[in-house]
């Protein structure tokens, strides 16, 4: 079952007028999810739990305001598949890892990450001049970043312990470069965080933890350094320019890529569960 983790970077998939974000992993689910769900028993979690409660709430708020506010929210039908489809990854993701061990989840996952790996190789000889930034096989640099960030690093992170010193420095080296080149301020920031916070949470002696921040913080400024004055054309330097241009404006003049990201944080520093399934 691990193997349908090979289609969670399949995402260009030539719905790019209508969707962004619908991979082969999303119509994997669609199609498994109301087998499992008629034919198994979905274990429960608080995780799980709070997230049906939320789509109670969004689903009675909808109809309220439908029926006695008369308003009806743009792209309803399209925000709805949306919410539903998002649910049914998830869903499968808790099956997979339920059913799958620690050490397959991680090979396929890796098998997956080259294929990321390909098509970004692809993307720099033929399309990175043009575009300057890398895609991969996703419909958007962000969205990759998105699951590079949450996804590959944390596990190869969390699955060290499966690699050879051959392996994770190609891995992490790789991870490092496609990264940067996609320019996403967004996936940059995650990864410094997860980083800080893992190494926080998992070593105890302060001394070491002085000795992992500082690489960090030194890796970020040469980051900023060498986004500003090397590669200063591209997606991540302009809005940031733009922002600070714009800022003494008020919210509503911030591009929308900055307040999008912006609305994110705030959201997951308001999370009191952290449990993943």
């Amino acid at each position: 079952m691990e193997k349908l983790l090979l289609g969670i970077p399949i995402e260009n998939l030539g719905f790019t007028k209508y969707v962004q974000t619908f991979s082969l992993f999303a119509i994997f689910s669609v199609f498994l999810i109301p087998f499992f769900l008629i034919f198994f028993k979905l274990k429960k979690s608080i995780l799980l739990d709070t997230f049906l409660i939320l789509i109670v709430w969004l689903l009675f708020s909808t109809i309220f305001n439908i029926i006695f506010r008369s308003e009806i929210q743009n792209n309803l039908l399209r925000s709805s598949i949306g919410l539903a489809i998002g649910f049914l990854i998830f869903v499968l993701l808790r099956e997979i890892f339920y059913r799958s061990s620690e050490y397959s989840t991680f090979v396929w996952l890796k098998y997956s990450y080259v294929i990321i790996l390909i098509f970004s190789l692809y993307d720099l000889i033929y399309k990175f001049p043009e575009g300057s930034r890398i895609y991969a096989s996703y419909t958007e640099p962000s969205h990759l970043g998105n699951d590079l960030a949450l996804i590959y690093f944390p596990i190869f992170i969390l699955c060290s312990n499966f690699m050879n010193r051959i392996e994770k420095v190609f891995l992490f080296f790789s991870l490092f470069i496609t990264v940067i080149l996609t320019f996403s301020a967004t996936t940059i920031l995650k990864i410094t965080f997860f980083i800080l916070l893992f190494y926080l949470f998992t070593i105890k002696n302060f001394k070491y933890i002085v000795y992992v921040i500082s690489p960090i913080i030194a890796i970020f400024i040469t980051l900023i350094f060498v986004l500003f004055k090397i590669f200063s054309d591209n997606y991540l330097v302009y809005m940031l320019k733009y922002t600070i241009e714009n800022i003494e404006k008020g919210y509503e003049y911030l591009p929308v890529s900055f307040t999008d990201r912006f609305s994110f944080w705030i959201f997951l520093l308001n999370l009191k569960i952290l449990n993943f399934l």
